[in-house]
């Protein structure tokens, strides 16, 4: 377009919202409104302006007129633009740049067919991304206080003082320019924005909402809260109204008055959801749905009812063909995690997790196919919001926000096609600098929000690492194998193979102290074995410069579980004065203090004698037998959740012991975000320990799992692709060093390249370190199988 083709030039003041010629006449508007468009490679937020009257003597005809791309006034915060003719259905539009135009031509000729058009048209005024970005306010926790900065302005406004302030926050977008968040310590609050710059205390407003309906749990410190939401809330514009949902493993509450304040609780069935990777909802022909993703049951579709004034669901059934999915034995399947649902109009987006991509449906979640999106460093979407400018229309187009760990875009899903790197690892920008200078003070994830642009973006925090961990690979020795002359023996052999490292029972799986102990619970229970003088092992290894780590077995514990009558044993609910016990294993009551305490006692204990390290194994709840006849007499509440009953037990023996603490997990829960079973949610977990250590055996895996590729490489897969996942979900909050199989058990490919190559799984991944297990601690093959391998290239000789 040349600039022959314009009339005459008005400019935009953005400040003031007022327009004027050149020579500062100024022209009364009836109505500014913004609005999203993608122009190009670019989303532009676009300002539509009309008029009330036009002043006497301009050239412009009748009340309307459509404003056309152009440049900017020599002002920064002013906008130029012009009148000229217009085809119908043509949108236009102007931009802002930092050149004046010296010379502007106008040439336009005004007929009939220009007022028909005219009225047709839709004026349209689009801000630049340098405008954008002067909006951009990041949300986050420091010194425990939730902080607001904006990119411009410097200015920061603590809205919560409390000193006991959650580090972890849930915070999610919703209705316009009004953001949500919880925390336990402080319940519910919306926040909303007065300005789309905060430059004083006034721009921003934060009210706390009583959300009556929410759960009130009693936690340790004996104060009721209402806890953080694993996923948030996921707010939801429907035809019929406002709606907010929010879920948490298995059970989930929905807001439908319009503020967030009442709400109703809707159970999903803790047998069909035990972890909930994330929940989407929508309404067709009066009827709401929802889906529901999960790692066990992949994602299911239900409707839902109200009867009796409390909310019901009909039956599940399973949607979402087309989803990355692994087949564990026949007939059973694994669903790659969902994190991030997303209903726009008549799509749904699911984002997956560990570089899986993007999905879309267009028949309500039934089936997905796979989008192109490529951008640096993508691993895990964490979100997805919609950008729509007529939330009304359905077939309007719209924009996707998307945030992951180490990036944050906005993408258009109808072009497949990345239209704006809001933040990614190569991208050198100012919002980029910015956002670095607060990952290096903030306690918490990061939440980016543009009120102009409606975007939202959760980036997560790249905690600040713990003391560093010297690199490990060890073996599990039993207590009878920790003699004089068996460690002798073995020395020679793991330091030409590059072991540093023995892992010994000193609390076996019955609950009984292999060492002298002075407790006196231990003492009246019968637990003392003493086997090994723990102070001369101790003293041993570190004249051999060996780590000494001592695993210590939690919640199976056959000694407690008969101690006191069967105090602290599991009682079954159809039978209530009767223990609940499964085959040999003896399980005690992982709620109870008592239990915690004894088990921090002993590791005190060990840590005084001088070990180096302690590994806490069955850190979790029952996961055999009838599960669901379990009763807890130590449970302080209905809604208490398995996660957090054993985050709680690790953040207190984390602040007693000053050794490193590690914990052993299943596979399986450091490879899915599915903890919620047993309670080994890693990521939580993670938080108060330095190590964790999942139990990788690939004969333990089903026989169809991994089985896509050479099975002789099967095992290699297996330890890198988990110790990746692992790592991603923990985010840096501990060290991921993964136990390693070295038995022959349900594995007729095993020898030494099967072993070599879980090493050089484990390797490749950057895990700092390994474990191999042989319940005998007999490990010839181990030893001849690494004095084969280049520890430092990674690759076999």
């Amino acid at each position: 377009m040349t600039e022959s083709a314009f009339r005459t030039f008005w400019c935009f003041d953005l400040a003031q919202h007022r327009l004027r010629y050149p020579n500062c006449r100024i022209l009364r508007l009836r109505e500014i409104r913004a609005e999203m468009v993608s122009q190009g490679d670019a989303a532009q937020c676009v300002y539509r302006i009309r008029l009330t009257k036009i002043k006497k003597g301009s050239d412009a005809m009748g009340p309307d007129f459509c404003p056309a791309l152009l440049t900017s006034c020599k002002s920064k915060n002013q906008i130029l633009f012009g009148i000229k003719h217009f085809k119908p259905n043509y949108e236009s539009g102007c931009c802002m740049n930092r050149f004046q135009i010296s010379k502007i031509v106008m040439l336009l000729s005004f007929s009939l067919f220009f007022l028909l058009s005219l009225l047709s048209c839709k004026p349209s005024y689009s801000v630049s991304e340098r405008s954008i970005r002067k909006a951009w306010i990041a949300f986050y926790v420091k010194e425990n206080a939730l902080v607001a900065e904006n990119l411009r302005a410097k200015t920061r406004k603590l809205l919560a003082l409390n000193p006991k302030f959650d580090k972890e926050v849930s915070l999610s977008a919703g209705e316009s320019r009004c953001l949500y968040f919880s925390s336990a310590s402080h319940g519910l609050h919306r926040i909303c924005f007065e300005k789309d710059e905060i430059t004083s205390p006034s721009d921003l407003k934060a009210e706390l909402l009583d959300a009556q309906g929410l759960p009130k749990r009693l936690w340790r410190a004996q104060r009721p809260h209402t806890t953080t939401w694993k996923h948030g809330i996921k707010y939801r514009t429907h035809k019929n109204g406002l709606h907010f949902w929010m879920s948490d493993y298995a059970l989930s509450y929905r807001s439908s008055d319009k503020s967030g304040k009442i709400w109703q609780s809707l159970r999903l069935g803790r047998t069909t959801f035990d972890t909930i990777s994330d929940l989407a909802a929508f309404s067709q022909n009066g009827i709401t749905e929802i889906l529901v993703s999960s790692p066990y049951n992949g994602l299911r579709k239900t409707a839902l009812h109200s009867q009796h004034g409390k909310l019901q669901v009909a039956s599940w059934r399973r949607v979402g063909r087309g989803l990355p999915v692994e087949e564990y034995v026949p007939g059973l399947f694994f669903y790659e995690s969902t994190p991030a649902l997303q209903v726009c109009g008549n799509h749904v987006y699911a984002g997956t997790g560990f570089g899986q991509g993007l999905y879309s449906s267009d028949n309500q979640g039934e089936t997905f196919r796979r989008l192109k999106l490529t951008t640096p460093g993508l691993t895990h979407i964490h979100e997805i919001h919609c950008l729509e400018p007529d939330p009304q229309k359905e077939k309007s187009q719209h924009l996707l926000a998307i945030s992951g760990t180490d990036f944050a875009l906005l993408y258009d899903p109808i072009n497949e096609k990345v239209v704006q790197h809001i933040f990614d690892a190569s991208l050198k920008s100012e919002l980029q600098e910015w956002l670095q200078q607060i990952r290096g003070k903030t306690d918490s994830a990061i939440w980016l929000y543009n009120p102009i642009q409606g975007s939202f973006f959760h980036i997560a925090r790249k905690p600040t690492p713990r003391k560093a961990i010297a690199r490990v690979n060890g073996i599990y020795l039993p207590a009878h194998k920790t003699t004089a002359r068996h460690l002798n023996l073995m020395l020679p052999y793991m330091k030409k193979a590059g072991l540093n490292a023995i892992v010994v029972d000193l609390k076996d799986d019955f609950g009984n102290l292999v060492y002298n102990s002075s407790l006196s619970i231990a003492k009246e229970a019968g637990a003392i074995r003493p086997i090994i003088p723990v102070k001369k092992l101790a003293d041993y290894c570190k004249s051999n410069n060996l780590r000494f780590i001592a695993r210590l077995v939690v919640f199976k514990d056959k000694k407690l579980f008969f101690y006191k009558n069967k105090k602290y044993a599991y009682r079954r609910t159809d039978y209530q004065n009767i223990a609940w016990q499964f085959l040999r294993e003896y399980w005690v009551d992982a709620y109870s203090e008592d239990i915690w305490d004894y088990n921090i006692a002993i590791a005190k204990e060990l840590e005084i004698l001088g070990v180096d390290e302690i590994q806490f194994d069955y850190i979790r709840f029952p996961s055999d037998g009838p599960r669901h006849l379990i009763r807890s007499m130590f449970q302080p509440g209905e809604d208490s959740l398995k996660p957090e009953t054993l985050s709680d037990f690790l953040q207190r023996a984390d602040k007693q012991i000053n050794i490193p603490i590690g914990i052993d997990v299943y596979g399986f829960n450091a490879w899915y975000r599915a903890g919620a079973v047993i309670g080994q949610d890693v990521s939580m977990l993670a938080e108060h320990v330095q190590v964790v250590s999942p139990m990788y055996y690939p004969s333990h895996f089903g026989n169809r799992w991994y089985m896509k590729g050479p099975r002789s490489q099967r095992s290699y897969r297996i330890l890198y692709d988990g110790s990746v996942r692992a790592l991603n979900i923990v985010q840096g909050k501990a060290e991921i060093r993964p136990y390693i199989q070295a038995f022959r058990l349900l594995a007729p490919t095993y020898g030494a390249d099967y072993i070599q190559n879980q090493v050089h799984g484990v390797n490749k991944a950057d895990a700092t370190g390994y474990y191999f297990w042989n319940a005998a601690g007999k490990y010839s093959d181990v030893f001849h199988a690494l004095q084969q391998y280049d520890v430092r290239t990674y690759l076999p000789k």
